[in-house]
């Protein structure tokens, strides 16, 4: 049996393997979900690695003029010099550097919505979505590769590396407050998906049923 963690994939497995016994087992965490407490999105965040094709260079692009409506946050290990000097450049802007998991989760919940725009080759389920979903965060991933498979209700999909999308939806979770309110409390409900306590039944149940068969 082969645990996979995103749908994408299972269905890769599924359509080049028939014969696979693979099952879906995503990132979950050990964690009660938190509605958000914010009322306006007004602070939004990116945490990972601070690597172009993490989109943060489309973050930077797309919220660049937006220093009357919001701050950006970024946290995370630097992989692209480059990109700390850009955020440097804008004052609504801010590099928090890489934080230990606690003071993250910390951060985390003072924030409104998550950024994650990203592009990498090896994305899966991050880790920072899940926990900003355990937080009622909405988030606006990319189109690209799993990253859909964690957004319903609860934020935006939008077309990999384009800035002007992204900017497009900062701005209206910024204007409408229903809208904001709304995502937020689809993500509280969409965190359920990803309960460690759930999982770990489910990963109880497989080892079963292969010793069963032996």
């Amino acid at each position: 049996m082969l645990l996979l963690e995103t749908k994408w994939q299972l269905s890769f497995f599924r359509d080049n393997f028939p014969s696979s016994n693979v099952k879906w087992f995503p990132n979950n965490r050990l964690s009660v979900p938190t509605k958000n407490q914010s009322k306006t999105a007004k602070k939004f965040f990116f945490a990972g690695h601070m690597r172009k094709e993490k989109g943060v260079d489309i973050i930077i692009e797309a919220t660049k003029d937006l220093s009357e409506k919001c701050e950006v946050y970024f946290m995370g290990e630097v992989v692209d010099d480059f990109l700390i000097d850009k955020i440097n450049e804008y004052p609504h802007m801010h590099f928090l550097g890489e934080l230990s998991h606690s003071d993250l989760l910390s951060k985390i919940e003072t924030f409104d919505v998550l950024l994650f725009p990203s592009y990498y080759s090896q994305e899966g389920y991050p880790g920072i979505l899940v926990e900003s979903l355990f937080f009622g965060k909405p988030v606006i991933v990319s189109k690209f590769r799993a990253l859909p498979e964690l957004v319903s209700n609860n934020g935006y999909i939008i077309e990999p590396k384009s800035s002007q999308e992204l900017k497009t939806r900062v701005l209206e979770l910024i204007s409408d407050e229903k809208l904001f309110q709304g995502m937020s409390d689809a993500a509280y409900v969409y965190a359920s998906k990803f309960d460690a306590k759930f999982w770990c039944k489910e990963m109880i149940k497989e080892i079963e049923l292969v010793r069963n068969k032996e």
